[in-house]
């Protein structure tokens, strides 16, 4: 068994994309045409451990736990923009960075565990 920790950087291209028709209405045109898109790719940082369990010579079994943990940044979409301190550019009337972020789903903080075989060649 061996157990190693780790620091990688890495991006999710299959993030939930949240409520499309919410975000299109806050960031884009008040909902009034167009085909929202319902996919996302969030950044952020993350800690993880895992472990190995040898099989064979070139198979091991193999389990990883990890969080990752999302900032707060600036929410954007065509030329509108909202921000965690208040400081928006061409904000949609009667929303504000709370709305933009619940619309988007962006997470905070997520858990990761994953366990497989490791075949080496």
């Amino acid at each position: 068994m061996a157990l190693v920790g780790g620091l990688g950087v890495g991006t999710s291209h299959t993030a939930n994309a949240g409520d499309p028709y919410a975000a299109r209405q806050i960031f884009i045109n008040d909902n009034t045409n167009g085909s929202p898109e319902d996919s996302a790719s969030p950044w952020g940082a993350g800690l993880g451990l895992e472990t190995r369990f040898v099989i064979s010579e070139s198979t091991s079994f193999q389990v990883q736990l990890g969080v990752d943990y999302y900032q707060e940044v600036e929410l954007s979409g065509h030329d509108t923009v909202y921000t965690p301190d208040g400081d928006h550019i061409n904000p949609r009337d009667g929303y504000d960075y709370s709305d933009a972020d619940d619309a988007v789903d962006q997470p905070s903080v997520e858990i990761l565990a994953m366990m497989g075989l490791l075949v080496g060649f």
